[in-house]
Formats: structure tokens, sequence, C-alpha cells
């Protein structure tokens, strides 16, 4: 059967397939690493759920500078046996192939069949690029309900005016509630989501009250929008009542708005200062290399129009043959340019001018916007593709807000340049196989980078998947293969703990390594789960700092950062001051190297010292061994 023929049977079998092969090609990546990796630093919102399990109050009982949306939903997946890294790393799978499916569907607009099985692939597999992914992060929460708002504002656009309008009413409410939930979750995408979710339904409305010249369309826009904002209200009021009635609801306030924002620098840093560290990241830079690469084919194709009312000025009426003929020379050209850029940027991967890095990521930044806007005013555009436009925009901005735009906010974007691609140049066997070629090289990438390291954050590296021969039996990360480096230290640091667990005081980690601490069974007394350098305010901080200075301690495990981590979180957040977290560090140093034994030492990649100090009293009357 010809390639042609099989397209052609695809076609004829509908969508089904169409989404059923964008999930097989996106499971390609995940059974490479999913579960070869356990990072020291995955855990956080363990301590969070299990506090919320012993009856503590989130912002009353303890600091938490995101929406409790996450919290809660861990803690009730524990209460359900949810709690090992591989349990909950399955259901990040699925979380991702959710993700992938809404992709699939808010590209479907603008392509079919093969070419969008493999768009929406290519999508996920960008998102999995991260160098510090972690599938069922709260991020990626956020992500789902952000695109299934956009996902349920498509289909209003689908219906359009001619549709009876309680139907789109109630679309229009869940689309709100949707995005109500994302702000539940991550307060950043929630502002950026609700923001473009609000001007993405007003260009629906718009095109629909162009489109039947009805007054009574201004009223249905109004409702639209109006039965939007409710949903949003709806989880938000849900959560402001259950927070009241714990006491809890100002310092919610407090914690969410302004100490979140001072950890990030100022509400006007966290919301505009992203645009001057788009893309600073050069592991990303073969990725971004695809970008230009659709922007040129677009300009190739754009160009085609012209090339043929040339040739019809001088008489000249190509045929089919002819036209094929130009269009494989044209891709091919494509192809060989872009094997230059890709060349070109993985050879100089780490000294890339930032303008270009900039230019890479702004692009379907941009074409989303222009599309957006295009679309509400030209009847050009089609109502469906807003969303997938909108929803592009907002996870750039989004994502932005967290210190640069990230594969977290452009894998939909760049999933969108790929159809604009497919549509303007023909969906034709050759297109769907440019794309092919485009997902290849980023499966490619990406697999060979995850197998080296896994997971890389601030310089704190996993190693190689294949390297990790060993499957850990115990604690949370019970089923999932490590290194026997890995294995080693993780053993070495429990067996240590161990022999302080029975003595008054307590056992806690700095700052951000809670794996330890929670398989030897302990949590945290103060208000902070986590003593990460943007995750904890400075104020909390100070506080915890005149808890310790008077608190005995019986465990230590003492990470020793880097000096260029400190430097990049003071630049990034503090203007290039002292973060109130080094004096922390400080105490902590000093007392664990005074006042206590030192159990165990070591070096993780790269450039990581971990020390576990333990109380001198261990192994005594007052502090009994482990049974």
């Amino acid at each position: 059967m010809t390639l042609t023929g099989a397209l052609a049977i695809l076609r004829r079998r509908g969508d089904l397939w169409s989404w059923a092969l964008s999930m097989a090609l996106s499971l390609l990546l995940p059974i490479s690493y999913f579960f070869a990796y356990a990072p020291f630093t995955e855990g956080w919102w363990h301590v969070y759920a299990r506090w919320i399990l012993e009856g503590r109050v989130p912002y009353r009982d303890f600091e938490l500078l995101v929406p409790p949306g996450y919290p809660y939903l861990m803690a009730l997946a524990n209460r359900l046996g949810l709690e090992s890294f591989l349990e909950l790393r399955i259901a990040g799978l699925l979380l991702l192939l959710a993700i992938v499916s809404l992709c699939w569907y808010l590209l479907r607009p603008i392509i079919s069949g093969p070419a969008l099985s493999i768009v929406a692939a290519t999508s996920g597999v960008l998102l999995q690029s991260g160098v510090a992914y972690i599938s069922y992060d709260y991020v990626y929460v956020a992500v789902f309900f952000l695109l299934l708002a956009f996902a349920l504002i498509t289909k209003v656009a689908q219906l359009g005016p001619s549709s009876a309008t309680r139907p789109l009413m109630l679309l229009s409410f869940l689309s709100g509630i949707s995005l109500g939930l994302v702000l539940c979750f991550k307060q950043t995408q929630g502002l950026a989501g609700v923001a473009v979710g609000v001007l993405t339904l007003v260009a629906v409305c718009v095109r629909m009250a162009k489109a039947s010249e009805s007054r009574t369309l201004i009223w249905f826009g109004l409702r639209s929008i109006g039965s939007l904002l409710a949903g949003v209200l709806l989880p938000l009021v849900l959560l402001t009542a259950l927070l009241a009635s714990q006491g809890a609801f100002g310092a919610f306030v407090d914690d969410v708005t302004g100490r979140a924002a001072d950890t990030k620098g100022s509400l006007g840093h966290l919301l505009f200062a992203w645009h001057a560290t788009i893309g600073a990241d050069a592991y990303l830079a073969s990725f971004r290399a695809l970008v230009p690469i659709i922007v040129l084919a677009l300009v190739l194709r754009l160009g085609w129009p012209r090339i043929i009312r040339a040739w019809h000025q001088l008489g000249v009426r190509p045929d089919g043959k002819r036209r094929t003929a130009v269009t494989a020379i044209g891709i091919a050209l494509v192809l060989a340019i872009s094997a230059v850029i890709i060349y070109w940027s993985l050879s100089n991967a780490t000294t890339l001018a930032a303008g270009w890095r900039n230019l890479m990521y702004l692009q379907p930044l941009v074409i989303a916007l222009v599309l957006l806007v295009w679309g509400a005013v030209s009847n050009r555009i089609p109502m469906a593709w807003l969303s997938v436009c909108g929803a592009s925009a907002g996870l750039a901005w989004a994502s932005g807000m967290s210190a640069g735009i990230t594969e977290i906010g452009m894998f939909l974007g760049v999933g969108l340049c790929l159809a604009l691609f497919v549509r303007l140049a023909g969906q034709t066997w050759l297109t769907t196989l440019l794309v092919l070629c485009v997902f290849l090289v980023l499966l490619t990438v990406t697999q060979t980078s995850k197998e080296t390291a896994p997971y890389s954050w601030w310089g704190y590296q996993v190693g190689s998947t294949a390297s990790a021969t060993e499957t850990s039996r115990t604690g949370l990360t019970a089923g999932l293969a490590l290194t026997p480096e890995a294995a080693s230290v993780l053993s070495s640091v429990e067996s240590a703990l161990a022999t302080v667990k029975f003595c008054p005081g307590e056992i806690l980690q700095f700052p951000h390594m809670p794996l330890f601490t929670l398989d030897a069974g302990a949590q945290p007394q103060g208000h902070l789960g986590t003593y990460w350098l943007d995750f904890s305010s400075g104020q909390a901080i100070s506080e915890e700092i005149q808890r310790l200075s008077n608190t005995r301690i019986s465990g230590l495990v003492l990470v020793d950062l880097p000096e260029a981590v400190w430097e990049g979180h003071a630049t990034l957040f503090a203007g290039g001051n002292e973060l109130p977290h080094r004096q922390l560090y400080e105490l902590l140093r000093v007392r664990g190297e005074t006042e206590m034994d030192l159990a165990f030492q070591t070096t993780l990649p790269d450039g990581y010292g971990l020390r576990v100090f333990t109380d001198r009293a261990a192994n005594t009357l007052e502090c009994p061994q482990v049974n």
C-alpha cells in the first residue's frame, strides 16, 4: 500500500484514528525515561499534603505562596493511596495525554488527519523538553484546565450565532469554571488565562455579530462574557468560603499576592519583566531553531501565489505535475535551510545572542496575537482558530510571569506555527512528511537529552537513565529505577537520620530536598514547607531564623548551594541584593558544624554539597536506637 493510500484510509476513518495516532506518538518519549529517575528535590507537595491530612490549614498554619488547589488535590490523592512517586508518575502520564488531547482538539479546526496527530504530539514532546519536568506537577494541572477552557470556547465558535442561546451560555460558563480552577492552582496562569480568555471570547462574539449583522448579538456577547466571568467566580467563591470558615482568608490574600510577588521582586517585575529573559536557557536553543524554520516555510508558501500570478502574466499555465515539482523543490529548499539552522544552533548553543534567542520564542507569540486580533475583525480567519491563538498567547504570558518564557509557555504556540504551515502549504503527503521530520528531530534531541540528564534544575542533575540500574524498594521512590550512586546516597542519608528518629528535637532539611526527611517520617515543625529561594518569603525566613535559633535540631540535611545559584536568584528576584535565606543557611551551617556530628557527606552533580548532621546524643539513652 502506498503512503497516499494509507493517508486516504485514515481520512475515511475520521478523527478517532487521528487522535489515537497522536496518543501513540506521545508515548514514544515518556516510555524511555519516565520511571528511570528520582530527583532528591521531588516531594515538595507531599509536605503540604501531609500537613493538610494532619489537620493544618494552609496560610493560617503554614506559608503557601500559591493557591491551595494543588496541595488539597495531593492530600486527596494521598488519602486515596496515591503517594509514591511511581504512582504519581503514572497519573502524570495520563495528564500528559490529556494535555496532548486538548492540543489536538484546539488545532483540529486548522488541520486534520495524520498531520494533526504529528503536530499535537510535537507539542507534547516540546512540553516535556524542560530540564526539570515532573509530569504531575501543579503547573501541568493548571495548563490542563487552561487548555480545557479554551477548548470550550472553541466549541462556542464552532456552534456559531445560529445555535440556541442556552448551550452557548452553558459552554461559556463551563469555560469560566475551568479558568477559575486554573486560578485555584496557579495565580499567574489563572490571571493570564482569564485575561486572554475574555479577550478571545470577545473576539468570537464580535465575529458572530459581524456575521449576522444583528444588534441582538451585542446583548448575546455581553451575556456570554458575563457567563464566563460568573464561571470564573464560582470556584473562587467556594474557595473563599472554605478559607474564611477556617480563619485563613486574610493570610491567603497576603501569601498569594504580597509575599508571592515579593519573592519574584515585585508585582510589576512579575507581570512584565519576562520579555528581558525570553528563552534565556541555552538548553532549548535547538528547539528554538525550529521556530524560524516554520516562519521561513510560511514566507515561502505565501510567495507561491505571486509565482503563479507571474506565470499567468507570462502566458504560462503550469499543470499539476509542474506545480508538484515546484512545491517539492520549495520543500527541499526549506529542509536544506532547516538543516543548516539546526546545525548552527546546536554548535552555538551556549553563545547565541540574546536577541536571536528572544526572536525565536517571540515569533509564535506574535503570530498568535496577530491572528487573534485579525480574526476578530476579518472573516479571512475562521472563528474556530481564535481559541488556539488565545490559548497560545495566554500560556506564553503565564510562563513569562515565572521569570521567563520556556517550553511551558510555547509548546502550543510552536504547534500552532506547524499547523499554519501545513494549512498554508496545503495538506499533502509532502507537508505531512515535513512536520514528521520536525517531530522526529525534536523527539531525538529531547530523548538524547533526557537519557543524559532527565532532570536538571539550577545545576543539580540526576544521572543518566542508562545508568539507572537499581530499583528502589522503599520509601516514596519505591519502584523507580535509580543510579547506583543515587541509591547509595539515599540509603546513607536515611540510615543517618534513622539514628536520631526518636531524639527530642526536629529533623529538617535545607533548602529544597525534602525526599530525605519525608522518607524518615519527619515533617517540618515551623511555617515553611520548603526553604527554596523563590518559594519562601523573606518575612517567613526571618521568622524561621528566630524560631530555629532556640529550637533543638536532632537531624539536619544541609545542601551547600553553589555560589552561582545564590547569585542567580539574587539577580533575578532581589535586584542583586543578598537573600535572607543565606542568613538561615549560615545559622544552620554553624549549628551543624559546632553542635552536631557529621554523619555523612558527599557531592551531588554539579557542585551541590550534601552534608548530614546528627545530634551528638544519638544512640544514647536520650536518643534510643531505632527498634
